[in-house]
């Protein structure tokens, strides 16, 4: 199937109360968009781009170290942007939307991906459709992401990973988003999390945690990986939400690990109060360590 006859064949398993439901719970952000569209810019255009983000970073959205912090907590990873949950436009999410349930979504992800691994001509025309960024509505990435799940070649999920990140702007895309080739490739997993996590795109960042809390909380669990999502400090709510779901899924696996990171208060304030709240929550968690983080609450003006 083409680009275009995806998109048509979406538009005929449209559902519109779905679609109606969805447009209140998918905020696409423009700040995604914004990064997509530098990637394809001029050289020149980029330069010039640069230069008013930086403006635009010093005037209103940049963040300085305040007086009397560490040197430590200076050099703590930032990523600037909004500190509340992003609100969706209603109407400018429906036309972005199709309607499409989820089950379907990924029924014809399975059936593109059969059929490319059959047949020359449908292999071609996948590749196509997967290098069609940005995609214009929500279930054509939905349903990029589906494809790239299923991909069990390290080196083909990986390369199809970093080349549709940039283009993410939705957490249900980026949550979505589980190659099975990396559920047996930890080890060269590990140095694309490293830099994804450095990232200033707000679900680059939300996935790198993502595959961590996914990969790396069981056998190749290590408190470095704890220091590396401790370190970064961001006013994006779904980057601190999912900071927050890292941590108390740590709770509930490696308790003793992550428990001096709350007794010390290494997280930002909300995202420690979020982490305990999810502790607080999860039938995973005994009642003698809810009580333990219930004491390290912070009082939040």
């Amino acid at each position: 199937m083409t680009g275009q006859e995806i998109t048509d064949y979406l538009f005929s398993l449209q559902d519109i109360k779905y679609r109606d439901f969805q447009s209140n719970l998918i905020p696409v952000e423009k700040e995604a968009q914004d990064e997509s569209d530098n990637l394809k810019a001029p050289a020149t255009l980029k330069k010039a781009q640069s230069s008013q983000k930086r403006e635009s970073s010093l005037s209103s959205r940049g963040r300085t170290s305040e007086s009397g912090k560490s040197p430590a907590e200076s050099r703590k990873h930032t990523v600037s942007g909004a500190g509340q949950k992003p609100r969706p436009n209603q109407n400018q999410e429906k036309a972005k939307l199709i309607g499409v349930r989820t089950p379907l979504l990924r029924a014809l992800a399975k059936k593109l991906v059969r059929e490319a691994e059959q047949n020359e001509p449908a292999q071609k025309e996948l590749e196509t459709f997967l290098s069609q960024l940005p995609h214009q509505y929500f279930e054509e990435k939905q349903l990029h992401a589906f494809i790239i799940s299923l991909e069990k070649d390290f080196e083909k999920a990986s390369r199809r990973v970093e080349a549709f990140l940039p283009y993410v702007d939705n957490w249900a895309t980026c949550d979505q988003l589980i190659p099975l080739a990396f559920k047996t490739n930890h080890e060269a997993l590990l140095p694309l999390i490293k830099k994804w996590l450095s990232s200033k795109h707000t679900y680059t960042v939300r996935f790198a945690i993502g595959m961590l809390l996914q990969h790396f909380l069981d056998k190749d669990f290590s408190v470095e990986y704890l220091e590396m999502v401790a370190a970064i400090r961001s006013d994006q709510y779904y980057i601190n939400m999912m900071t927050a779901w890292y941590f108390a899924t740590a709770l509930a696996k490696q308790y003793e690990a992550p428990l001096p990171f709350m007794e010390q208060q290494q997280l930002a304030p909300w995202t420690h109060n979020k982490t305990i709240q999810k502790s607080v929550e999860s039938y995973r968690i005994p009642a003698e360590h809810k009580e333990k983080l219930i004491s390290l609450r912070l009082k939040l003006r």
